[in-house]
């Protein structure tokens, strides 16, 4: 319940607009202030576009069915980046849902592939270098303190090989996810690592499964 699913369409002049659908518990509930900015209280990293959608409730009586409510909001995003989005009542967030957004390498339009999630009844994203290092960052236990490709992985919370360890497993599941192959051992992580440097390892060893290779993805 309250878990927004995301649809990022293409207007016919260029530009992109966020579709957001969410199952709310009644008809009570209805669209409210969407805003593509953060509230005072939230940080994020450069490579993360906030959205908040917020819901209004009024209280009718014999409307107990499952409804669901829908947002549009236009939104400047580009490859690499990481929708955030927050649905909200009051202030309380009541549900959040994180995508990705990668280039389709059909025609190049931008495609939103939800984290973890993905079903991959289109083409994959493209792998491209901002695309892995939305992947890198997000992976860390601090993306909001990314600022700098030139920045070491300590400075965004990889202390220790440990944390390098499973800074690349997590790198390797969110890959797997959006439709890529790559071994834990092809990805670079550690304290004085750059996250240019990891990115392009990621960049360089990434690729797509024979299968969808042959379905011609």
């Amino acid at each position: 319940m309250f878990e927004p699913r995301l649809w990022l369409l293409r207007q016919p002049n260029g530009s992109y607009s966020l579709l957001v659908k969410t199952l709310v518990p009644d008809f009570c509930y209805t669209a409210g202030e969407a805003l593509a900015e953060p509230s005072p209280d939230m940080q994020f990293g450069r490579h993360v576009y906030p959205v908040l959608l917020f819901l209004n409730y009024t209280y009718q009586e014999g409307l107990g069915n499952l409804s669901e409510v829908q947002h549009r909001i236009a939104v400047d995003v580009a490859d690499g980046d990481v929708l955030a989005v927050f649905v909200l009542y009051e202030n309380r967030i009541l549900g959040s849902a994180e995508a990705i957004i990668g280039v389709t390498p059909v025609d190049g339009t931008l495609i939103a592939t939800d984290f973890l999630k993905s079903e991959l009844g289109h083409p994959p994203p493209m792998l491209t270098p901002a695309f892995c290092q939305s992947v890198i960052v997000r992976a860390t236990p601090k993306p909001e303190n990314f600022s700098s490709i030139t920045q070491p992985l300590l400075q965004l919370g990889i202390a220790d090989i440990s944390q390098a360890d499973t800074h690349r497993e997590s790198v390797c599941r969110q890959m797997e996810s959006l439709g890529y192959e790559i071994s834990v051992s092809a990805v670079i992580s550690g304290p004085e690592i750059s996250i240019s440097d990891s990115r392009d390892s990621l960049f360089s060893n990434a690729h797509l499964p024979i299968r969808l290779i042959s379905e011609g993805v």
